[in-house]
């Protein structure tokens, strides 16, 4: 390969920051138990809206899409640090996290992930900052009228090695209010077994 093509590795990111998840994969009910991604593998281009008994979800794409089960799972990643945090500090609310790809793809059980996953992760990423939501499901007795994003800041930074090569830094998000409060008012999470992440989009959204 040549030294200047670009490429994403971990390099020594260990040297940085250790695995921040320790224990299981948890998640917030009403992302598990609503439409809220698509199933489609292409972008999905077009507005999703989903009315029934009372519940009003309306999703809107971001130039790559709308958010997608497979994205999901690094929103439930994130989710489980959250849980985590609040756990180990008893309560303390944290919106905000810094990890490792590697750490996710570890979480979900992608033993040697490729460039391919590190490149669809960083996708992944976008999506879940660029599409917009708007829904009356109410999170902690606090309803949002307008557009949220699942995160409102998402930054994954490069440094460019001696060789050439990008290496993919720490990752950092924050977590939508919406999200935040789903978790440190309402406590209603799933623990996610280790074989949900081997499922395809269907399976997933069935269960």
């Amino acid at each position: 390969m040549d030294s200047r093509e670009v490429a994403l590795t971990q390099g020594k990111l260990f040297d940085y920051l250790d695995s921040p998840l320790h224990g299981k994969v948890r998640g917030e009910q009403s992302i598990m138990d609503f439409p809220l991604f698509s199933l489609a593998k292409r972008p999905q281009m077009e507005a999703m809206t989903y009315e029934m008994d009372g519940v009003k979800i309306e999703i809107k794409p971001s130039s790559s899409g709308i958010a997608t089960m497979w994205d999901k799972e690094v929103l439930i990643y994130v989710l489980s640090l959250m849980v985590q945090h609040i756990g180990r500090t008893g309560g303390e609310v944290q919106n905000v996290f810094t990890f490792n790809a590697h750490d996710f793809f570890r979480a979900t059980g992608v033993g040697r992930p490729s460039k391919r996953d590190y490149d669809r992760f960083i996708e992944a990423l976008g999506r879940l900052q660029g599409t917009q939501i708007r829904t009356n499901i109410k999170t902690g007795t606090v309803g949002t009228k307008g557009f949220f994003s699942w995160f409102a800041e998402a930054q994954a930074t490069t440094r460019e090695t001696a060789s050439g090569v990008d290496q993919l830094m720490p990752v950092r998000v924050q977590l939508c209010d919406w999200l935040v409060r789903a978790v440190s008012r309402d406590s209603r999470i799933y623990d996610y077994h280790n074989d949900y992440f081997r499922l395809g989009p269907i399976e997933r959204r069935l269960l």
